[in-house]
């Protein structure tokens, strides 16, 4: 007990030396890793601002501010569509956005069927994001578009997409209403058009994977060769 006593004493004694330097080196290290951490955000900055990448099915690093044609593939495409639900997950069933496009495909005549096959193709890079947000934020908006000119030059397509596209893709979107959706107490779209008249039923991603793979290299297989 002495000991302890003794030892409390000295420590005490030595206290206000000890103390200052104790006081800068933690002021040091703290100096150390804020200039770290400022450091890194500049540098990350710096590289967010040459390229914002997303890594596609085929392992390419996709460029979602400056997309060049060779950045598109068709597998990529067909992969991810089968794959990501609409709706935000919402639907009673599995439910992707490939089989979507091919309902919209189905209503279109031949001329325009590729069109309604890849209308969301830009969604197999920066996924489907729900209508109410996408009106909020214009710089996906702007993305998206981006995409889409891309896509459209890549599989000869027309940009913006003719009107009879959106007027059955939103067609297609009230069947999915009534179809695929539990009844909805909120608001929707003011001019809702009538229901397709469509089908739908749950698919599993490779059933809907290899239709829409299928549908789409025959229709490309017809268009000549440019």
């Amino acid at each position: 007990m002495d000991f302890l006593l003794a030892y409390a004493t000295s420590l005490a004694a030595f206290m206000p030396y000890i103390l200052p330097g104790i006081k800068v080196i933690l002021r040091n290290r703290n100096y150390d890793i804020e200039h770290l951490v400022e450091h890194e955000n500049m540098r990350s900055s710096t590289v967010l601002k040459e390229h914002i990448c997303i890594h596609t099915f085929s392992g390419i690093a996709f460029d979602l501010l400056n997309p060049q044609p060779e950045m598109i593939l068709l597998e990529d495409i067909i992969h991810s569509l089968s794959l990501i639900n609409r709706f935000n997950g919402a639907a009673k069933f599995p439910y992707s956005v490939a089989q979507h496009s091919l309902y919209v495909a189905s209503l279109l005549p031949p001329e325009l069927k590729l069109h309604g096959l890849l209308h969301d193709a830009p969604e197999a890079y920066v996924g489907d994001m729900v209508s109410p947000l996408k009106k909020i934020m214009s710089q996906y908006k702007e993305v998206e578009a981006n995409i889409s000119r891309v896509v459209a030059n890549v599989f000869g397509l027309s940009y913006p997409a003719p009107a009879e596209v959106k007027k059955a893709d939103l067609a297609v979107l009230s069947a999915e209403r009534e179809q695929v959706l539990n009844p909805s107490y909120g608001p929707w779209y003011k001019d809702f058009p009538l229901p397709a008249d469509i089908h739908i039923e749950g698919m599993s991603w490779s059933q809907v994977r290899d239709l829409y793979s299928s549908e789409l290299k025959s229709l490309l297989g017809k268009r000549p060769k440019q």
